[in-house]
């Protein structure tokens, strides 16, 4: 709970320390200002605490972190009477300016996580131990006021003097066994988020219950929900339901299945409300879905191919069409079918998709089925997802995946934002020439990580789409503390051993394809790489 990082230390400092005692059918509010945290011990009976965003049961024995924005905490008792201990603190920075001189500021935006934990017997005698400290120097009061004289200290020692010795170091003591505490029941229930996360990818038909998997993990529905959302960014429910109707969706776009049959295979022996969930999931209702992609479709550019996957058609449905040569690197490696019209109309596609780079064609495919052409620049990936599903008549599907998507990347920003905090990631392609160094702005890969995931970008590449660079000691001068490096073929390279950052061997798959598909699949590598 007190980090040293070279010349800068972030401290809690303890502001106020109070004792609630409230019997049935009193209620107590208490209002502080905001960018103020608070620990709760329940040292007796059972309380209900409830804050502008959730309400908590607090068991005796338990101990529950709030953060305070300018919100008011109510507490009241569940039968009987309850006590509980209220430890107020904020956030403060001290930074070295010279040999034995500290500059003290206020962290901007501090937060403490909202958890609850069942103490230890160390926990609860470090609590009863600053109980009796506080209550010795203040004799009892509650006394907030040292909050706003210590944020304007200036001067380290005069904070220390300040403060009474044993008691900031009880409290420290207090702030690292609670935070020991956490960290091993958050891996506990880490891991076992993403062993339920494994199971109900296997059998997502099976009917779960929150309250019987929080039991299992050991830890309160509420945070066993919290941290299954800030894993997957859907509730248990969400991702069940999720998972049953792709599984849906994979069955539906094959044809020749009857909605009902589908419906009881993915856990739903009511029809009629399969096609509500379904809807409100995907979009659109079933029918509509099998209508729209469950034939046979040529497709001519891969970009539209990953599309198509991402609105669920099936793999087997689509017939890749187009000359690899023709295509970026990334595109090449596709599997494709490079034959003449003549071939292509012997497989009687129901329909071909495609872009306006085969206009020049389009009488001839309009022989062999109905085709689509779209505009490919300037419109962004997100727009021929919402084109083409539109020409196939599901546009609200197009809609329903971006929501999902951006809440997909939202999460996975957070995620990695928590391990990696202020530290810059720089993405770089090696090529038999040199580094191609990726702006802020380049299309693809720069609106991947510095807009959907809001990773922090190196300063200077705000200037640049991309630059290229021949030394890959050059890459150093970006002062980057992450280098995601993309190989076309996985070898090893000379000299990487003189890059100060930190370095993620990648390959360009899915990273260059410019789709749906591939932006969600690039979204979960940067989960993995940097989260």
């Amino acid at each position: 709970m007190i980090r040293i990082v070279s010349d800068s230390i972030t401290l809690l400092p303890l502001i106020g320390l109070h004792i609630y005692t409230v019997k049935s059918g009193w209620r107590n509010e208490v209002i502080l200002p905001s960018e103020t945290a608070l620990i709760l011990y329940a040292a007796e009976g059972k309380s209900a605490i409830t804050t502008s965003s959730t309400v908590e049961l607090l068991h005796e024995g338990e101990l529950l972190y709030i953060n305070f924005h300018d919100q008011a905490l109510h507490i009241e008792p569940v039968m009987g009477k309850s006590r509980l201990v209220a430890i107020y603190f904020t956030g403060l920075e001290l930074e070295r300016t010279e040999v034995n001189s500290w500059e003290a500021r206020r962290i901007e935006g501090y937060r403490a996580d909202q958890q609850k934990l069942q103490t230890n017997s160390v926990i609860k005698q470090k609590v009863e131990l600053l109980e009796k400290l506080w209550n010795e120097r203040t004799q009892g009061r509650f006394a907030l006021k040292e909050c706003t004289s210590t944020i304007q200290m200036t001067n380290f020692k005069k904070m220390q003097g300040a403060c009474n010795p044993q008691l900031q170091i009880c409290w420290l003591e207090l702030l690292e066994a609670a935070g020991k505490a956490f960290e091993e029941v958050h891996y506990n229930v880490e891991q076992f988020v993403q062993e339920t996360i494994e199971e109900m990818d296997e059998r997502a038909e099976q009917e779960f219950q929150v309250e019987q998997l929080a039991k299992r993990s050991g830890v309160a529905p509420t945070v066993f929900y919290q941290q299954f959302k800030a894993k997957t960014s859907l509730s248990p429910l969400q991702y069940v339901t999720k998972k049953r109707i792709d599984f849906a969706k994979q069955l539906l776009a094959v044809g020749n299945v009857e909605v009902r049959e589908v419906a009881e295979a993915a856990g739903y022996p009511d029809i009629y409300y399969f096609n509500r969930v379904f809807k409100k999931t995907a979009g659109v209702p079933p029918y509509r879905f099998q209508k729209a992609v469950a034939r046979k479709i040529a497709v001519l550019s891969p970009a539209l191919y990953g599309n198509l996957l991402a609105l669920g058609a099936a793999q087997s449905q689509l017939i890749p069409y187009w000359d690899k040569q023709q295509q970026k690197i990334s595109y090449q490696q596709m599997d494709t079918n490079e034959r003449e019209l003549e071939w292509l109309s012997r497989l009687k596609p129901d329909l071909i998709v495609g872009t306006d780079h085969a206009e020049h064609v389009k009488e001839q495919l309009e022989k062999i089925a109905p085709s689509i052409l779209l505009k490919f620049k300037p419109s962004s990936w997100q727009e021929h997802l919402l084109q083409l599903a539109a020409a196939l008549g599901i546009e609200e599907a197009a809609a329903k995946w971006l929501s999902y998507y951006e809440q997909k990347a939202l999460n996975a920003g957070r995620q990695i934002h928590e391990r990696l905090g202020r530290q810059t990631v720089l993405a770089v392609l090696h090529h038999n020439e040199g580094y191609r160094v990726f702006g802020s702005e380049r299309r693809k890969i720069g609106q991947l990580l510095y807009h959907d995931l809001q990773l922090n970008a190196p300063k200077g590449i705000e200037q640049f789409m991309f630059k290229d660079v021949n030394q890959m000691e050059q890459l150093n001068e970006f002062d980057a503390d992450h280098i995601l490096l993309f190989q076309t073929t996985p070898s090893y390279i000379a000299g990487v051993e003189s890059l100060q950052a930190q370095i993620h061997f990648s390959g360009i798959d899915p990273w260059f394809h410019y789709s749906a598909y591939g932006h969600e699949r690039s979204v979960e590598l940067s989960v993995k790489y940097f989260g």
